[in-house]
């Protein structure tokens, strides 16, 4: 079985080739990686040709900025019966294809495998595994993702037969990878393995403040998709708008956009009852705005 390994980069010549090596010295060696490069300015090219591995396809294009256009390019260049994304700064445990490769051949019909992860700064200095449960599970994950007691680390890899049947990423999302998980994520349990296979880079590169509202946003949007498609029922649906929509109106608040604030306060209180906790909350933040 082939793995097809996908990562997007962007001037990180100083860090991809310990990505790569990362993927090179997997013990499972069945795997392409393909390495969607947008723009780079650097040597990243020199960088990643120096490896002279076939298993490596290196595409170059002008600078996009659309990571979800540039992932459906990695997805429609991929040739492995299973996907996986790999941030250009983060590391893979030597065993996270073969561990992979075991669940799916000792778990009839498994489509979706995650792991757990670890985090590391600059200083090589590694944090306790992200995740805190205790053994591996098989489950649906869909409200785990919706609650975030489970985020969409890069970690999971899925079959391509059921991208195929789900659709790719949504190319009017500039970040499609929440949106597309939690599609995935909606139709079949995912199998999760409790060890630490992935290495991920702590740095100022990493999401900002302002990429989590865009993620909460498209997070609002894909609340309707899966509402439409059945996946979540009213009740879900409502309590997940309600919070996203507060806590978008946090990110403004913050940020003293305070008439977008009330925007999505009133979006809450629109949508709550008197006698509910967040309408509540939301009818007291909005009223300190008006003090304002």
């Amino acid at each position: 079985m082939k793995f097809s390994i996908i990562t997007i980069t962007y001037n990180r010549a100083h860090l991809i080739a310990e990505t790569i090596e990362s993927v090179l010295n997997q013990t499972y060696q069945n795997f392409e990686h393909i390495i969607i490069d947008d723009g780079s300015t650097d040597n990243t090219e020199e960088v990643v040709n120096s490896f002279n591995d076939k298993r490596i396809k290196y595409y170059k294009y002008s600078k996009n900025g659309n990571l979800s256009i540039l992932w459906n390019l990695g997805f429609k260049y991929s040739t492995g019966s299973f996907l996986s994304i790999l941030d250009s700064d983060d590391i893979w445990h030597k065993e996270r294809l073969q561990n992979t490769f075991d669940v799916i051949q000792e778990n009839k019909g498994v489509q979706i495998i995650m792991n757990n992860l670890t985090l590391f700064n600059s200083e090589k200095t590694f944090e306790q595994p992200y995740f805190n449960f205790k053994e591996d599970f098989n489950k649906n994950i869909l409200i785990d993702l919706l609650n975030e007691s489970i985020l969409t680390f890069p970690v999971f890899t899925f079959s391509k037969k059921l991208l195929k049947s789900i659709g790719s990423m949504d190319e009017t999302i500039p970040d499609g990878q929440y949106d597309l998980y939690l599609r995935i994520c909606s139709k079949n349990n995912t199998y999760y393995i409790n060890k630490s296979l992935l290495y991920k880079r702590v740095h100022n590169q990493n999401i900002s403040n302002t990429e989590n509202v865009i993620n909460l946003l498209t997070a609002l949007k894909t609340l309707n998709k899966l509402k439409n498609s059945n996946h979540i029922n009213e009740e879900i649906f409502q309590r997940k708008y309600n919070s996203f929509n507060y806590k978008i109106a946090k990110y403004y608040f913050d940020n003293k956009e305070n008439k977008k604030s009330k925007q999505y306060l009133n979006k809450v209180i629109k949508q709550t009852s008197l006698l509910n906790k967040l309408h509540l909350k939301s009818m007291l933040f909005k009223f300190s705005l008006l003090l304002k």
